[in-house]
């Protein structure tokens, strides 16, 4: 399959209503199989590197102004659904620190005369809050964007030793985090 569909199925989002919108799909932890917590086949790892992807569709969709104000409110999603053990926080706090430069991103690029949408519990688009960035200011908000990426992906990379188990699991959250600059392209 190719295409939004098959990238929403590759992705685990679903595709609701006939409207098309793109809504991922909830995620539910546990502590998983095979090689333990931190494992390489560690199932939460691999569910907050297939929720990030998620995120990277559904904000894609939503457009290139609307990017930076759809990936802080993903981040403090994903964040809110870690499991709650000390393991994940120096990820929990990567993702806030994410959230709230996405935000600063959003205040200052702001169009305000615009509203943002975001899915209501039901997954159809509720329009909530002004975070659409001004078109002729995407070039510097979009640069802006991805250096808060960066910064993410480092924070995270920095958190645990190389020695640590946790390392191989937070590399790849970074790499799927760090995918999200593709569409924080200026267009």
């Amino acid at each position: 399959m190719t295409g939004v569909l098959g990238c929403a199925l590759a992705c685990g989002v679903a595709l609701a209503g006939m409207g098309g919108a793109i809504v991922p799909l909830p995620v539910q932890w546990s502590q998983g199989q095979g090689q333990g917590v931190w494992g390489a086949t560690d199932v939460p790892t691999t569910r907050v590197v297939r929720r990030v992807q998620q995120a990277a569709v559904y904000c894609d969709w939503l457009g290139a102004p609307f990017a930076p104000d759809c990936l802080a409110d993903q981040f403090a999603q994903i964040a809110r659904t870690l499991p709650e053990t000390a393991g994940w926080d120096p990820l929990r706090a990567a993702l806030a620190e994410a959230e709230r430069g996405m935000a600063e991103v959003v205040r200052r690029y702001a169009d305000p005369t615009a509203r943002t949408v975001r899915p209501d519990e039901r997954g159809n688009p509720a329009t909530v809050g002004a975070g659409r960035v001004l078109r002729k200011t995407l070039p510097p908000a979009a640069a802006a964007a991805r250096r808060v990426v960066e910064e993410a992906e480092t924070r995270l990379l920095r958190s645990v030793a190389r020695s640590d188990q946790r390392a191989a699991a937070f590399r790849r959250i970074a790499a799927a985090i760090g995918s999200t600059k593709t569409l924080l392209r200026s267009t």
